[in-house]
């Protein structure tokens, strides 16, 4: 599912920004960050770990400064 999601986000170039789910540690990690870096994307968590951890994946050119 995360896949098919990150997928979709890739092929529509109208959005700068893609918020997934919740998830656990390894997800995020092995699942989401390992697959936005092979589409050439760009992943950061965000949020409290075991309450609301979740990653926003952007497009390169909408990658946020580190003062955002």
């Amino acid at each position: 599912q995360i896949e098919a999601n990150i997928d979709s986000f890739v092929k529509d170039n109208t959005l700068e920004n893609l918020t997934l789910q919740s998830t656990n540690k390894m997800q995020r990690s092995i699942i989401v960050h390992e697959i936005a870096e092979t589409a050439g994307l760009s992943a950061f968590s965000f949020g409290e770990e075991d309450v609301d951890r979740h990653v926003v994946v952007y497009q390169k050119e909408f990658t946020p400064v580190p003062d955002e």
